[in-house]
């Protein structure tokens, strides 16, 4: 397993590992297709524990543990692991990949206001401003 490949495995033990699950990729014939059940209020409820610190954060809440960017990474991440990797999430029939869901695509915005207003997590690069 490539490194690409490794750090996205691992994205998914950490998914898992929330959702209780973490005992199915131990499995030999895991397969993308035993994630189909992960639901919409899953991903969505992750993706707010890792930026917010808690899975149902009110309007006074602020990011207090990732960035828009992580989230995004994380995303991309769980994204592979979908076995609907480029169909969108289907509201009516709540159906297809939850990570391309507007609600998910909200949690991410939400992060990047806070980051546009100086409220978020500061951010970690330390790389100088170059002029040309």
């Amino acid at each position: 397993m490539d490194r690409t490949n490794k750090a996205f495995f691992m994205e998914l033990k950490r998914f898992m590992g929330f959702l209780g699950r973490a005992t199915e990729l131990d499995d030999q014939s895991f397969t993308t297709a035993k994630s189909v059940d992960v639901a919409l209020e899953d991903v969505q409820r992750y993706f707010n524990l890792k930026a917010f610190g808690t899975m149902t954060p009110t309007a006074t809440c602020l990011t207090m543990h990732a960035r828009a960017n992580t989230l995004k990474g994380m995303k991309k991440m769980l994204n592979m692991y979908m076995p609907g990797r480029l169909i969108p999430w289907d509201d009516i029939r709540r159906d297809d990949n939850p990570t391309r869901s507007a609600i998910v695509d909200d949690v991410i915005k939400t992060v990047m206001e806070y980051e546009v207003r100086k409220q978020g997590v500061e951010s970690k690069a330390r790389r100088l401003i170059e002029y040309t």
